[in-house]
């Protein structure tokens, strides 16, 4: 039982890891599917389902901030964004390394497993520093801001706690 349990964790994680490893930008076109029936439907959205502008300045132009309460958005933006730069860059290395040893002709599951647990480890970083950036924005705001904070749809459509895979 403990084998068959080791054997399905491990094919799970490469089906996992061969999913990460295989996402891109080209989705839709590789696949010969139509873009405009499953793009994102908000009014800062680009073809690609990409806000336009800044979330900073999105942010800025929804809630109305002041020019204190802008300066300080903008600082604690700029002082997560290497953080967050850091973690993305290890992001897009380790899904390399995975869509590289998926593409192998014979699959090492025991990589494929360390690299799904560093991915894991990267997207709870990634969770953790995004609500640590989110507390200090909610102590730049009023009440009133943060309580419609709760309810934006930032960007394309989606809540502004829900809009992807690993936000929060």
């Amino acid at each position: 039982m403990n084998k068959m349990a080791t054997t399905l964790l491990i094919s799970s994680l490469a089906l996992g890891g061969f999913t990460i490893a295989n996402a891109d930008d080209g989705y839709y076109e590789k696949r010969g599917l139509s873009y405009e029936k499953h793009k994102h439907s908000g009014k800062h959205c680009d073809k690609k389902g990409k806000g336009s502008g800044s979330r900073i300045d999105r942010m800025i132009e929804r809630f109305d901030l002041n020019d204190k309460q802008t300066k300080q958005m903008r600082l604690i933006r700029d002082t997560y964004r290497p953080k967050m730069d850091a973690l993305g860059d290890k992001t897009k290395d380790n899904r390399k390394q995975l869509r590289e040893l998926m593409q192998a002709e014979s699959v090492d599951q025991g990589q494929v497993k360390k690299l799904a647990q560093v991915m894991g480890d990267l997207k709870a970083d990634k969770i953790i520093l995004r609500g640590e950036m989110r507390a200090e924005f909610n102590q730049v705001l009023t009440k009133e801001q943060r309580e419609e904070m709760k309810n934006w749809k930032g960007r394309c459509g989606h809540d502004y706690g829900h809009r992807g895979h690993d936000h929060i």
